[in-house]
This record gives structure tokens, C-alpha cells and sequence, in this order.
């Protein structure tokens, strides 16, 4: 009989390769976000690693509604600006709608009066022109109501003027 050679033992590779690639997979960097590290990503950075994330959320959060507030702000103060603006504009409407009446009053006394006065009947057209364009046309409240007021200010002189001249004739 043939003595018996011890057997060798044949090296288990593959079981040791994927076995040392597992431990080195756990051993490298992992994420605290628990959607990308999970178990591991706990295991290694415990609770500390979702505090950071919860706290860097919550500043987030806070940023966040720390804007939203101030947006509102703005926008609280944005509306009553607009209000303010509307008022102004529905008061130099109100304000034309009453000019517009006086210079026609006005333009009528002198047309039935006697005597030459077409140079004022021609100045009283031109500002009902003027009135009338203004009624119709765009631009900033502000400079609506300086235009307002200027036309006011025109308006009483030329009835004041009128008035001489009536009074004369």
C-alpha cells in the first residue's frame, strides 16, 4: 500500500477575497445622511451625525421663515402703498371730473357774453384740452397730482379774469 500523503489543505480564496472586501467596504467613509449611509452611516457617526443633519435643517428652516416673514413685510407695506396711491388717483379723478364741470360753466358765461372774448374762450378750450389729455393719460400719481394742482392753479385764474370781464361789460 501506498503510505497516504497528508492532504493539503486547498486555500479557501474566494470566501477570503469577498470577505476582506466587505470589511473594507464598511471601513470607508460613510455618510451621516441617514437616506445615504443608513445603518452603517449610524453605526459610525452615531447620534451625533443626525444631530448635525437635524441641526443644519433646522437653521435652514429658520433662514427660511426668518425670509418669509420679512417678505411679508414687504408685501404688507407694498399694499398700502398701492392703497395710499389709489386714494391719491381716485382723488384727482374726482378732482378733474369737478374742473372739467367749472371750465365748461365757465366757458358758457363767456361765450353768451357780450363783447369780443375770444382769446379768453381760446385759453378756456385749451385747458379743457389740457384736462381732457390729462383724464387719458398715463404716468405717476405724483405727477398726475403736480398736474392737477398746476391746472387748479391755471384754472382759478382764468375765472378770475372772467369774472373781471364780466363784471367790466
Amino acid at each position: 500500500m501506498i503510505p497516504c500523503e497528508p492532504e493539503i489543505e486547498r486555500p479557501r480564496r474566494p470566501l477570503e477575497v469577498a470577505l476582506v472586501v466587505l470589511l473594507l467596504a464598511g471601513c470607508g467613509p460613510v455618510s451621516d445622511d441617514p437616506r445615504e449611509g443608513g445603518l452603517a452611516g449610524y453605526l459610525q457617526h452615531g447620534d451625533r451625525g443626525y444631530q448635525r443633519r437635524l441641526d443644519s435643517r433646522q437653521s435652514e428652516l429658520d433662514t427660511l421663515d426668518a425670509e418669509g416673514a420679512r417678505l411679508k413685510r414687504t408685501s404688507g407695506s407694498l399694499q398700502e402703498d398701492r392703497s395710499s396711491m389709489q386714494a391719491q388717483l381716485n382723488h384727482n379723478r374726482s378732482a378733474l371730473r369737478s374742473m372739467n364741470g367749472e371750465l365748461a360753466t365757465l366757458e358758457r358765461q363767456v361765450a353768451s357774453s357780450r363783447g369780443n372774448n375770444q382769446r379768453l374762450l381760446g385759453e378756456i378750450r385749451g385747458k379743457k384740452s389740457e384736462l381732457s389729455a390729462m383724464q387719458n393719460g398715463s404716468g405717476s400719481v405724483d405727477a398726475q397730482t403736480a398736474e392737477r394742482r398746476k391746472l387748479q392753479s391755471e384754472i382759478a385764474d382764468l375765472k378770475e379774469r372772467a369774472r373781471l370781464l364780466l363784471e367790466v361789460q
